[in-house]
């Protein structure tokens, strides 16, 4: 799953990578950025994509969530940043976090419940901030965005 989750973001990247790009040749300054090449961009994915670590026992339920957080990870060595609900960590700061036995992955049934403050990671706006050095994250929930009721019909 993780692989094919971040294939899936590397895609997303290269298509934002034409808008972006585009934005800052033509002079436009309204980017929360530095400006960035596609081949740093690139870089910068792939070291979350394959960033090595160790998922242990203290990980799993994260030491300072009670027992509100239980990762769906395997407990063991692990490729590519573990995944948090609207996470946006560094690279550092996640290996920090996870040493200090913060909890990651996707462990709660409705991401309401989500115990923000021990769990670590990063989303796919996350990341896609991250690798183009966005001095915040961006993210496709607003807070002045209607609440559009979604019914599907069977």
């Amino acid at each position: 799953m993780t692989r094919l989750f971040f294939l899936t973001l590397f895609l997303l990247i290269l298509s934002c990578a034409n808008t972006l790009g585009n934005n800052y040749s033509k002079g436009h300054s309204n980017i929360d950025g530095p400006p960035i090449t596609r081949p740093q961009v690139i870089l910068t994915a792939d070291k979350y994509a394959r960033l090595h670590w160790f998922m242990d026992n203290i990980n799993v339920k994260g030491t300072s969530c009670g027992n509100s957080f239980k990762s769906d990870y395997s407990i063991g060595p692990r490729i590519g940043m573990g995944y948090k609900f609207g996470g946006w960590d560094s690279i550092d700061n996640f290996l920090i976090k996870i040493a200090e036995g913060y909890g990651t992955g996707t462990g709660v049934e409705d991401y309401k419940t989500l115990p923000f403050d021990c769990v670590t990671g990063i989303s796919c706006t996350g990341l896609v901030s991250r690798a183009w050095h966005l001095n915040h994250k961006y993210t496709l929930i607003y807070p002045d965005q209607p609440d559009v009721p979604r019914q599907f019909i069977q």
